[in-house]
């Protein structure tokens, strides 16, 4: 899957989230970086055990930016679905 740049198609869900996370230069950063892993190469982020097709990417906790959680899912080899985004509670590294 990796190599080719797919669409992220926002979910409700996923769009209410966002709106909640707010709007700071660097959480915008974090989460562009993320989104474009996501898009670039989705199954470098693992499958969430005991749910089909649900995969979660993590950002680091770095300095003063919290870790940011994607629920996501590969609909087929050119889109995915942005399911969920979340400021995770835990710190730490993938």
């Amino acid at each position: 899957m990796a190599g080719k740049i797919r669409t992220l198609i926002e979910s409700n869900e996923y769009g209410k989230a966002f709106a909640k996370i707010g709007d700071a230069e660097r959480l915008d950063s974090a989460i562009a970086g993320l989104t474009w892993a996501i898009a670039t190469n989705p199954g470098d982020f693992p499958l969430v055990p005991g749910v089909q097709n649900i995969r979660l990417a993590k950002t680091d906790t770095v300095k003063d930016v919290p870790r940011l959680i994607i629920w996501f899912s590969v609909l087929n080899p050119d889109e995915i679905l942005l399911r969920y985004i979340e400021i995770s509670k835990e710190k730490g590294t993938r």
